[in-house]
């Protein structure tokens, strides 16, 4: 239980160059870091202390935000006017999912949403301030906007990025739109049960 510095060694070498706004995910199925650095997508291997360049020259635009859909291996890109998909299961082909989504306007254009899979309802929720979350599901492309009384307010100005998650334990979503507020939770689903 503590810190330990990870200098990854061998195979590729991840070039020092764009090292803000990047975008990185964990895998639990692969067991992976997916992190895309605006240029690359990349992959992180812990137990290997190596990255693996999966996919080359292709660019993700400042302010987005990412999530993983680990049912279908998709690694979603959404923000600042993109919805960009990565397949994790086979040749990380990105797809442009922009003008192909539903109702998820709110989400495509904001500076860095808030993005969680709920394993539950098997569901991407995303929040971008107000009292308003969309629930995307991914078979049909389409969100969802669903509201909720006792708003945290708009979101930081410069964007939600991680601090948007679901606690799988809890059965919650929390918030920590900033450090000077409140922090937020939201129940979409009824709680687990008790061991």
């Amino acid at each position: 239980l503590e810190w330990k510095r990870m200098d990854p060694t061998g195979g590729d070498v991840r070039p020092r160059t764009y090292l803000f706004n990047m975008i990185a995910q964990y895998d639990p199925q692969s067991r992976r870091v997916f992190l895309h650095d605006r240029k690359n997508l990349w992959m992180y291997h812990p137990g290997r202390n190596t990255y693996t360049l999966a996919r080359a020259g292709v660019e993700s635009p400042l302010d987005a935000n990412g999530v993983i859909d680990p049912k279908r291996r998709l690694l979603l890109i959404v923000g600042n006017g993109v919805f960009h998909t990565y397949h994790l299961g086979g040749d990380y082909e990105r797809e442009d999912w922009t003008e192909k989504v539903k109702d998820c306007e709110a989400l495509v254009k904001a500076t860095v949403p808030g993005l969680a899979y709920d394993p539950v309802q098997d569901r991407v929720v995303g929040w971008a301030g107000g009292d308003s979350v969309f629930v995307f599901n991914t078979n049909a492309r389409a969100c969802s906007e669903v509201s909720y009384p006792n708003e945290p307010g708009p979101a930081a100005e410069l964007g939600v990025y991680g601090r948007w998650r679901y606690f799988p334990a809890l059965g919650v979503f929390a918030l920590v739109n900033t450090a000077g507020k409140n922090a937020y939770t939201l129940r979409l689903t009824p709680p687990p049960a008790q061991k």
